[in-house]
């Protein structure tokens, strides 16, 4: 609305036409309809319900919690062990590794003799570890190049 309309209507107290169609009657509000004594009573039934069938979501959730910690706490005590039996290997191989090294102390030993030795300490290090995938020699076995089927089309082109 324009500010000269404004200035009309606080000037003269009339209304335009448009904004007599558009202002309401206010109205009381509605008054509801009181409940019944059974509708109060199905209301407190159905409250001490909920409230039961909460209680025992919560025991439940509380139950499965626990058992949860138990299982986290189970395999943390597992992961802990497995690190405390591989840091003793570790240290174990550090040990003979100084051994070794103990030995060879001596500066008059040849340089042949200590390669033959660290040789020897790796060859079983490397027996220690069990080899997941087992490998074939190139001297067992020749490479040759293996026959391949065709490549399938994945599309078609319709003309």
């Amino acid at each position: 609305m324009p500010v000269v309309e404004d200035l009309a209507i606080i000037e003269n107290g009339d209304k335009p036409e448009d904004q007599e169609d558009d202002e309401h009657e206010i109205t009381a509000p509605k008054i509801k309809k009181p409940r019944t004594q059974k509708q109060i009573e199905a209301t407190l039934k159905m409250n001490d319900v909920r409230k039961k069938k909460a209680v025992e979501r919560k025991a439940l959730q509380q139950k499965q919690d626990e058992e949860i910690k138990k299982e986290m706490n189970e395999k943390a005590e597992e992961i802990k062990d497995k690190i405390i039996k591989k840091a003793i290997a570790i240290k174990k191989r550090q040990i003979k590794k100084e051994a070794v090294l103990d030995e060879i102390e001596d500066d008059e030993t040849p340089i042949e003799d200590i390669q033959k030795i660290v040789k020897q300490t790796r060859i079983t290090a490397r027996n220690q570890i069990t080899p997941k995938v087992k490998t074939v020699s190139r001297e067992q076995e020749p490479a040759t190049p293996r026959a391949q089927p065709p490549a399938k089309q994945k599309f078609s082109f319709v003309e």
